[in-house]
């Protein structure tokens, strides 16, 4: 079960009630800027902290497999970046829209599997993954990249 959200830049919040991520069970923040509180640490990472739990009606549900990862990170604008993930746990990035492309960053010992228009993996995130393809949004509108445990806390991903 997931842990908590985070904004990539170790900002990160203890899961809700049933222990798994706020998120979850709330609305997508793709359209705040802004942490929990409106820290500038969000602002700053292009990442939210965390999803407010007001079950908003155009958030889908995570997938199983992103819902079930340690930590939840949302990108809110492109271009956009996770910046440091700060855990070698697993981790879920999640877009609303499509993107023109991507990369990851230090992903070593990690396996990527992305939920989008077109899937893809799980492939071998190691080493720099830069100029990855443009991605269309999946059927509810987001695109999800789901990571697996990995060797280093300095693993990011980017989004443009």
């Amino acid at each position: 079960m997931g842990g908590s959200v985070t904004n990539g830049a170790g900002v990160a919040n203890a899961g809700g009630a049933s222990g798994g991520p706020e998120a979850s069970a709330g609305n997508h923040p793709a359209m705040n800027a802004a942490g929990p509180d409106g820290d500038a640490a969000a602002q700053d990472s292009g990442a939210v902290s965390s999803a407010p739990s007001d079950g908003g009606a155009d958030a889908p549900a995570l997938p199983a497999a992103c819902a079930a990862a340690s930590e939840i990170v949302y990108v809110p604008t492109l271009p956009g970046s996770t910046g440091n993930f700060g855990t070698t746990d697993s981790v879920c990035v999640v877009y609303q829209g499509s993107v023109n492309g991507w990369g990851v960053s230090n992903g070593q010992g990690r396996l990527l599997t992305v939920i989008a228009a077109t899937n893809i993996g799980p492939i071998d995130a190691t080493g720099d993954a830069s100029t990855m393809p443009a991605l269309g949004a999946s059927s509810d509108g987001f695109i999800y990249w789901i990571f697996t445990a990995g060797a280093d806390d300095y693993a990011s991903l980017y989004i443009f």
